[in-house]
């Protein structure tokens, strides 16, 4: 098994000195979404890493207009033949390097939407002549993964540590740059989630959020070679969270190579178990699948800021404190009163079961459970 590792910035590259790994992916403010190196030092970091025998693969992996494709040959120009392979997202730019750099080495990288095997084969197909690497989703199973790997000639590669990507745009969507400052740690959250701080990048090539736990699969490590992958990549976003990798692996070596992120735990791949009921069974909430006994009605809508509509299985005295617990399993203690019915009727004293609105409650969504408090 062979190593791929991201440097995203020139001050990162000491860290890599070390570590066995043959690789290394180059994140340019030019061509990538979270690149922070600038022309300069990407053309002094491809000499360095050069000296090392490691190989200098461009990723190129922000979305691009046809224009800038086509001024972007000018810009490539002064790295072109010092580089090993240029890893892509987008097809049309893959598209492009093939006619525009006919001897130039490819890397395909299917992270963000093939998720299947027959995906991954059309892709495949159109570009397999140039293709020396093609690079897998975390949330393809495993099993789908080893059987497409015996038909291509390409090495593979997984994200094996590190950084989930999860959402990105072209536009500056936050008005807030930190490319200017390479270690600033901005993160955002959403107001149904508070406590889930995703962080984000913006730079000039749009913006990225990346999921708020780290990925750490080296516990997998027997499983994916035995799968046939020839690379694990490591893909950090901060010189202090690559630090933290680096000693670890120094200590522990590549299988138990653990990162404490903030203070939550690293998460598995999806691959591992990636089942289409997933997202239906959290709906119908998990924390009660066994308790449907104290269930005393149920959310069948809620709209932000305007109401909850909600489905009433037992009578009920007003002002009732009531408990809403939702698909992620938060309890949101609330007081329902003066509800209408779908007549327009108003209720302040009882009311009998049936469909009511009530005014919204935060962080109360649809699928959520009522219970009463003192059916805990």
């Amino acid at each position: 098994m062979k190593y791929t590792i991201n440097l995203r910035c020139a001050t990162h590259l000491d860290l890599l000195q070390n570590l066995p790994i043959s690789d290394v992916l180059l994140q340019s403010a030019l061509f990538s979404r979270s690149g922070g190196m600038d022309g300069n030092e990407l053309k002094k970091t491809i000499s360095q890493v050069k000296k090392t025998g490691k190989k200098c693969v461009l990723s190129w992996d922000c979305l691009a207009k046809d224009d800038e494709l086509t001024n972007s040959v000018s810009e490539l120009e002064p790295y072109i033949k010092d580089l090993d392979a240029i890893r892509f997202t987008d097809p049309g730019t893959g598209v492009f390097l093939m006619k525009t750099y006919p001897d130039i080495r490819l890397e395909f990288s299917l992270e963000h939407g093939s998720l299947n095997k027959q995906a991954v084969n059309a892709w495949v197909d159109r570009f397999e002549q140039k293709l020396q690497k093609v690079v897998f989703s975390v949330q393809m199973p495993l099993d789908v993964i080893s059987s497409i790997i015996p038909t291509l000639r390409a090495e593979t590669e997984i994200l094996a540590a590190g950084i989930i990507n999860i959402f990105y745009s072209r536009r500056p969507l936050l008005g807030m740059r930190t490319d200017f400052n390479l270690e600033k740690e901005l993160s955002i959250a959403s107001d149904d989630r508070p406590n889930q701080w995703n962080p984000v990048m913006e730079t000039a090539k749009g913006t990225t959020v990346f999921y708020d736990k780290p990925i750490n699969i080296f516990s997998m490590h027997d499983k994916l070679q035995k799968a046939g992958l020839d690379y694990l990549r490591v893909e950090y976003l901060y010189h202090r969270e690559l630090r933290t990798f680096s000693d670890s692996v120094s200590r522990k070596g590549w299988q138990q190579a653990t990162l404490s992120y903030k203070q939550g735990e690293s998460i598995k791949a999806f691959l591992a178990s990636n089942p289409t009921n997933r997202l239906f069974s959290r709906l119908k909430n998990a924390y009660l699948s066994e308790k449907t006994e104290e269930k005393i009605g149920s959310v069948i809508e809620a709209v932000k800021p305007k109401h909850c509509l909600i489905k009433l299985d037992v009578p009920l005295s007003l002002p009732a404190k009531i408990n809403f617990i939702s698909p992620e399993r938060k309890t949101i203690a609330a007081t329902l009163d003066n509800l209408r019915d779908l007549k327009g009727t108003e209720y302040q004293n009882s009311i009998d079961p049936g469909i009511y609105l009530c005014k919204w409650h935060k962080y109360v969504v649809t699928g959520s459970f009522i219970q009463t408090p003192d059916r805990f």
